[in-house]
């Protein structure tokens, strides 16, 4: 028996979990890599950029896990941009960079 607790932004349907997370902007656009917290702990996933346009990134069999006749469910996360602009250390140091080397 497996009881989950109900959480803004997660849902379960049949075995499958879906996951709401909201990822910088530039990320949707141009790929990238993310840390996300799942109910089976951390994971890093990768987002190609046709994946940020759909918007979704499935994670095969990392939802609930297989029971009986019923497979392992997968984890869905649903992609959507956060408010405002962040830009990630890796942007702000090559900005600096390009900065100074126009300078």
């Amino acid at each position: 028996r497996v009881v989950l607790l109900e959480e803004p932004g997660v849902r379960v349907r049949d075995g499958d979990v879906w996951l709401d997370v909201q990822v910088d902007p530039r990320l949707l656009a141009d790929g990238g890599r993310i840390s996300v917290e799942t109910p089976l702990g951390r994971r890093v996933v990768w987002i190609t950029r046709k994946a940020g346009e759909r918007g979704l990134v499935r994670l095969v069999g990392q939802g609930l896990p297989a029971r009986g006749t019923r497979r392992a469910g997968h984890l869905f996360l649903r992609l959507a941009a956060t408010q405002g602009r962040t830009d990630s250390a890796a942007r702000t140091l090559l900005r600096r960079f390009a900065a100074a080397w126009a300078a």
